[in-house]
């Protein structure tokens, strides 16, 4: 075991996902997606939105261009290309039906991506564009369901990972637009996050995919962003592999102060499972229903409970809209949030370490 701490915690250490100091966005970010790179094996890009008012609740936007290799991601059962050339999307909001969220589209024959990511286009699913500080998204879920956003990436920047492997940012960001549900158009407007990542993968160079047993053994997988006020989000995660968890972390950001990151002594604990559901892959999971996020300082204590129906599309999870209660520091917690959850584990979430 106690090799195993060092291992893993080496690990952490290697991409930056351990650091308390955090790091800035550039003026002008480029988000390339790598597409015939022999060194990033896939990429990540994603619009979350934890503040839509009713009945849409919350946006998932979340793209996986490429395959990574690890269990809690792929989707290969519903693969339309090779490994390296497939793309899975997740998009929707809570009037979304549960099944119609995942997408599959193949990045030779039915989607197009510049190098330098400010076009970036699957199928007629999802379309991102722009330069820069400032992006367009427009998706389209369902034929009844359209949403138009226009975003402007601020400084509150968080890296979840920053190192020669791996790197995943993560961005407050402001949108304003509309949403078309049922022939009726609303105007919107609030504060969600703005998402890229790229890491190595064995794909790069592996045309065909790996079987279960070979991939990387990542089984759990939890992430909420919390809507604390216009200027300020917390981001709450818990990342699970080999049977362990590796790390669980919470980050506070805002407009108007800088970033804290609290990446030791919190503790993700899955306190309630809702009814179980057979996944499009033929699995059997209960996923979490209520997420517990607190630490050893005894800063933070935070629940979510899930509130609108999951949709599947996560990679091999879910994505709904959650409310969160409870306290940072002296500040109380009451709020609206965007919850992503996987649970690959035979028997469930650990509930300790």
């Amino acid at each position: 075991m106690v090799i195993g701490d060092r291992l893993v915690g080496a690990a952490l250490r290697a991409v930056g996902a351990t650091r308390t100091d955090e790091d800035v966005l550039p003026a002008e970010p480029v988000f390339p997606p790598h597409l015939h790179s022999r060194r990033w094996g896939w990429t990540h890009y994603g619009v979350m939105v934890p503040d839509l008012p009713d009945p849409h609740r919350f946006l998932a936007c979340m793209a996986i261009v490429g395959t990574t290799g690890s269990r809690t991601f792929d989707t290969d059962h519903a693969r339309v290309d090779r490994p390296r050339h497939s793309a899975s999307l997740v998009t929707g909001t809570a009037v979304t039906p549960p099944g119609a969220a995942l997408r599959h589209r193949s990045t030779r024959y039915d989607s197009h991506l510049t190098d330098d990511g400010s076009f970036v286009r699957f199928g007629d699913d999802l379309t991102i564009t722009g330069r820069g500080r400032r992006r367009h998204v427009v998706g389209r879920p369902t034929p009844d369901l359209v949403y138009d956003l226009e975003l402007e990436l601020t400084d509150a920047a968080t890296w979840f990972a920053r190192g020669p492997v791996w790197e995943h940012l993560s961005v407050l960001t402001r949108y304003a637009g509309t949403i078309t549900w049922a022939g009726a158009t609303a105007e919107v407007a609030g504060t969600g996050t703005f998402e890229w990542a790229r890491s190595v993968g064995v794909h790069a160079l592996l045309p065909w995919a790996l079987p279960p047993r070979l991939k990387v053994a990542a089984d759990t997988f939890a992430y909420c962003v919390v809507y604390l006020d216009p200027d300020t989000q917390l981001l709450l995660s818990g990342f699970g592999g080999f049977g362990r968890t590796l790390l669980d972390a919470a980050y506070l950001r805002s407009t108007r102060g800088p970033p804290e990151r609290l990446v030791h002594g919190v503790r993700l604990a899955v306190e309630e499972r809702g009814d179980e559901v057979l996944t499009p892959d033929g699995r059997r999971t209960r996923p979490p229903s209520v997420l517990r996020w607190t630490s050893a300082d005894d800063r933070l204590d935070v629940v979510a409970t899930v509130a609108t129906p999951l949709l599947y599309g996560l990679g091999s999870g879910h994505v709904g809209g959650v409310t969160c209660t409870g306290r940072l520091d002296d500040r109380a917690v009451g709020a609206p949030g965007y919850l992503e959850v996987i649970d690959r584990r035979r028997g469930g979430w650990p509930a300790t370490r």
